[in-house]
């Protein structure tokens, strides 16, 4: 899968957008990798704490987080380059 961009409302909203598209790309693959790019380290802390703990999509079985690097736009250029 490549690269994609999703817009929300802020808030709840934008955090089962969030949970989705993890759930997306990673499909039947727990350990597929997939990068978010947040706009601070804060951003990325709340992001990871929100989806692991699993209230953006109640009754359904839970992807976890693992493999999914949560980076800023300057580290994730750090990366590429």
């Amino acid at each position: 899968m490549g690269p994609s961009v999703e817009i929300a409302e802020y808030g709840r909203p934008a955090g089962v957008a969030l949970a989705t598209a993890v759930a997306g790309a990673k499909g039947d693959r727990a350990l597929a990798p997939v990068t978010v790019i947040v706009a601070s380290h804060f951003v990325g802390l709340a992001a990871r704490r929100l989806l692991g703990s699993g209230v953006l999509t109640p009754g359904t079985e839970r992807q976890g987080i693992a493999n999914v690097s949560f980076l800023t736009p300057h580290r994730f250029a750090e990366l590429v380059a």
